[in-house]
């Protein structure tokens, strides 16, 4: 990326660590906007160096979502957003008062089905799935048939995708049966990709 002429934005949460007015300082070269909870604060989209400030009414503990927008034109890039409170000079507003936005997880896995799986050079390729659906576990069978919604009995695939949790840490044992081929990817990878694989394999997990 060149240095001149991009752009960023941060996105995410914070905790307010006092009740009362917290002012927040950009300090950018080139433009910036900044958001709190929803609400444009700072609002100086121009091509200039410059310092703003703005003073929200805050409570302490409270979660607030945040936004910055910053662009560089040319010449010197610079951002950084501090903020001051009663018994807090000014500082940069550090790393341990943010957090990403909390995803609620959804139960079950997400399923893409694809029309026309081809094999190439080994590798099964899929289009751009025709179906995405939730799946609470991977247990098909679905004999001469194909999943709901696709044309074909043959030549089709299927993706689950998500995440496990699992109840203890140790080793945990992973077995894909399929007729035919099936591949199963996490930080190691157990892979089955021959027609009318089975295989088995032992990752820890901690």
């Amino acid at each position: 990326m060149d240095g001149d002429t991009f752009s960023a934005r941060w996105e995410g949460r914070f905790r307010s660590p006092v009740t009362g007015a917290v002012t927040f300082t950009a300090e950018v070269d080139d433009g910036v906007r900044l958001w709190i909870d929803g609400t444009l604060i700072i609002d100086r989209w121009l091509v200039q160096p410059g310092a703003y400030s703005a003073t929200v009414s805050m409570v302490a503990g409270k979660k607030y979502d945040i936004r910055v927008e910053y662009f560089e034109n040319l010449g010197d890039a610079t951002a950084r957003l501090y903020w001051t409170y009663p018994g807090q000079a000014k500082q940069i507003i550090p790393a341990s008062a943010f957090t990403h936005f909390e995803v609620p997880l959804k139960a079950g896995l997400q399923v893409d089905y694809f029309e026309g799986a081809a094999r190439e050079g080994g590798l099964w390729r899929l289009a751009s799935p025709e179906i995405t659906a939730t799946d609470v576990k991977v247990d098909s069978a679905w004999g001469s048939s194909s999943p709901k919604g696709l044309t074909s009995p043959d030549t089709f695939g299927a993706v689950w995708t998500g995440k496990i949790k699992v109840p203890t840490s140790g080793n945990y044992k992973f077995a894909v049966r399929g007729d035919d081929a099936m591949q199963l990817w996490g930080k190691q990878c157990l892979r089955g990709g021959q027609l009318g694989s089975s295989r088995t394999r032992q990752v820890p997990r901690v």
